[in-house]
């Protein structure tokens, strides 16, 4: 039975591509696989106690000029030589180094908790495209 107005259908060259592909794998044609299996421990280290580092300075040293009290009961307890820490610079910068180095010892532990249960079950995939405008 004819349909009214339908009319014939005629695949360019372009259009067989998707009758014979997923639309998914034709836009991704142009994309990378890449699989993070292992996280390198020391620069998430680097990275994220750098990034804590100037975090904590920031707020160590406005908490001292608001006079904020910055080293609270529970810190005193994980870090005893924190007790006798009066508000002032030193005490914004060390609590900026604490706060950096914890930071990145955090964030190296889940590193290695990721390398471990990539080794496991694989990493994550990502997919990446090669720009044209190359940054020199």
């Amino acid at each position: 039975m004819k349909g009214i107005g339908m009319a014939k259908l005629r695949m360019s060259p372009g259009m067989k591509i998707f009758k014979k592909k997923n639309i998914a794998e034709v836009a991704m044609r142009d994309f990378t696989k890449i699989e993070i299996k292992n996280i390198e421990v020391t620069s998430v280290f680097r990275f994220f106690g750098g990034i804590f580092l100037i975090m904590g300075i920031i707020i160590g040293l406005f908490s001292n000029i608001l006079r904020v009290t910055i080293v609270s009961p529970e810190i005193v307890r994980i870090f005893p030589f924190l007790a006798g820490l009066q508000p002032g610079i030193v005490a914004g910068v060390l609590l900026g180094f604490v706060y950096g180095f914890s930071a990145g010892l955090g964030f190296s532990i889940l590193a290695l908790l990721y390398n471990f249960f990539a080794a496991l079950l694989g990493g994550i995939k990502v997919y990446t495209k090669e720009r044209e405008d190359k940054i020199q």
